[in-house]
C-alpha cells in the first residue's frame, strides 16, 4: 500500500487553515468596502495570497500541520504561535511586492492578530470537531 504525503486529517486541517486565510481576506476587504463577490475572485485571491504564502512556508519551515500538535488547545496555540510569527514576515515582504508598498504599521498589527485569532480558532475547533467524530465513530 502506497504511503500517502498526507493523510486525510492533516489535508483537512490544511485546508481549513487555507479557507480561514481567505475569509480573513474577504472579511479585510469587506471593512474596506472593496468588492468580495463572485465578480471580485480574482481581487480576493491577490489579496489572500501572501496570507496563504507565508503560513504555507510556516507549515513548511515550523511543521505547523503536525497532528501531534493540534490535540489539545495548550499544544495547538504551542504550534499556532511560532508558525505565525514565522509567517508572518514572509507575509508582509509578499503583500508590499503585490502592492509596490508597505502598508501602515496599523495594519500589520490588526492582520497578524486577527488572522492569528482566527488561525487558532480554527484549530481549536479542528480538535474539538476532530473528538466529535472519533467519539461519533466509536459509537457505531
Amino acid at each position: 500500500m502506497p504511503v500517502s504525503f498526507l493523510d486525510v486529517r492533516t489535508r483537512l486541517l490544511l485546508a481549513g487553515d487555507l479557507v480561514t486565510l481567505g475569509l480573513f481576506a474577504i472579511a479585510g476587504r469587506r471593512n474596506h468596502d472593496e468588492a468580495t463577490g463572485l465578480a471580485a475572485v480574482g481581487a480576493v485571491s491577490e489579496t489572500a495570497l501572501p496570507f496563504v504564502l507565508g503560513w504555507i512556508a510556516a507549515v513548511i519551515l515550523v511543521r505547523t500541520a503536525r497532528l501531534e500538535g493540534v490535540t489539545s488547545v495548550g499544544t495547538t496555540l504551542r504550534q499556532t504561535v511560532p508558525g505565525w510569527v514565522i509567517a508572518f514576515p514572509v507575509v508582509v515582504l509578499l503583500r508590499a511586492l503585490v502592492l509596490s508598498r508597505f502598508s501602515p504599521w496599523t495594519f500589520y498589527l490588526v492582520a497578524f492578530l486577527l488572522a492569528f485569532a482566527l488561525l487558532a480558532a480554527w484549530r481549536v475547533a479542528f480538535i474539538f470537531g476532530g473528538r466529535w467524530l472519533t467519539g461519533a465513530a466509536a459509537a457505531r
